[in-house]
């Protein structure tokens, strides 16, 4: 993911815990599906959102699916192996 996409996804974060401190849980849904529909795999705050029936199921299901869209077209075979070489080569 390119720097400034990286950057966008941490603005959106912190507009989303802002909002949701400030009582907007609108605005914070929507950053939050922001997030997640890039392919954030913290969702604890979108699941809260909804057991809480801020969020509707539908809203739900659409962003589910597109972080789910996200995150099989960041996927690779190529990024596996290199993964999958570094952990063997103790690098991460």
């Amino acid at each position: 993911m390119r720097l400034a996409q990286r950057r966008d996804l941490c603005v959106n974060k912190r507009l989303a815990r802002f909002y949701g401190e400030n009582g907007n849980h609108q605005k914070c849904i929507d950053h939050l599906k922001v997030v997640a529909s890039a392919g954030d795999k913290d969702l604890d705050e979108l699941m809260a959102r909804y057991k809480a029936k801020l969020l509707s199921k539908d809203d739900l299901t659409k962003t589910l699916r597109a972080f789910q869209a996200s995150s099989n077209a960041m996927k690779s075979k190529d990024r596996d192996d290199a993964r999958a070489y570094m952990a063997a080569k103790g690098i991460v």
